[in-house]
Formats: C-alpha cells, sequence, structure tokens
C-alpha cells in the first residue's frame, strides 16, 4: 500500500504515512485522522466557528509551517500535524 500525500499550493508534496486509524467525526463539521507520520484535521465547509486544535506535544502545521500545540482551522480548511522535538 502507498502512503498517503498531500499536495500543497506551491506544488510540494507532503507524504503522511499510512493511516493509523479509521477517520474520526469529532463534530458535525470536524474530523480527524491519525498516519503514521502524523494527524490531520478538517473543518468542513459550512461549519459556523473554527475549530480549535490542541495537542500535548510540540507540532508543526506542513501546510503552513506554523509551530506550536495549539491551532485554529477555519472552515473549509485542514491541518496536518507532525511532532517535533
Amino acid at each position: 500500500m502507498m502512503p498517503y500525500s498531500v499536495k500543497r499550493t506551491d506544488g510540494l508534496s507532503l507524504k503522511i504515512g499510512q493511516p493509523k486509524s479509521p477517520g474520526v467525526r469529532l463534530g458535525s463539521h470536524e474530523w480527524n485522522r491519525n498516519y503514521s507520520g502524523g494527524e490531520v484535521y478538517v473543518n468542513l465547509p459550512g461549519a459556523t466557528q473554527p475549530l480549535t486544535v490542541n495537542v500535548a506535544y510540540n507540532a508543526k502545521d506542513l501546510l503552513t509551517e506554523k509551530t506550536g500545540q495549539q491551532f485554529s482551522v477555519e472552515a473549509g480548511d485542514g491541518i496536518i500535524l507532525t511532532r517535533i522535538d
């Protein structure tokens, strides 16, 4: 099975590994799925508020390159988090 990858708007392809589990619905428009190389959070279009993601480790969003332990995901957007130390 090939690893999942995501292509950024600048053309860079990001490999996030194999799914570790099925996607989990967090709310009416919010989803999370764990991969061997990170976690993906999605806030679907139509959401009425941003999704706040808190993690217990230092993380980097591979799409925006923001780092921290708290991230905000607007409606119609997503993040790919990887652990950094």
